[in-house]
């Protein structure tokens, strides 16, 4: 049951400041990201809210449900999976093509750094 949406603009550093109801205080709950194109991910645990929280996903795979997360790099640093276009919540051909369709239209797009694997 989702129980409280923010949008938010996340920096380049990969941090993200939202807030949250003071009602929630007290609470666990998931922390569940959507970013453009990625798959969806959970927080590997809930958390209990409060005036502040603070959660790293990119320090560790397993700071996301399911390990849902890919390595960057060397592997130190972790980031969501990107190429989910249509956001039906898998990176199948289908992406591809509606990638493909819009590329063909020449819509003025930003899949192609997205489309790299990762945020």
């Amino acid at each position: 049951m989702l129980v409280h949406t923010e949008k938010g603009l996340l920096q380049t550093n990969g941090l993200l400041a939202v807030s949250f109801p003071s009602s929630l205080n007290g609470t666990s709950y998931y922390l569940s990201l959507h970013h453009r194109n990625t798959l969806e991910t959970w927080s590997a645990s809930p958390l209990n809210m409060a005036s502040v929280v603070n959660y790293d996903f990119s320090n560790a795979a397993s700071q996301a449900y399911g390990s849902n997360q890919t390595a960057v790099g060397s592997g130190s640093v972790f980031a969501l999976f990107t190429g989910d276009i249509n956001q039906d919540g898998v990176v199948d051909g289908l992406d591809f093509v509606e990638w493909e369709t819009d590329n063909l239209n020449f819509l003025q797009v930003i899949l192609v750094p997205i489309l790299m694997g990762m945020v």
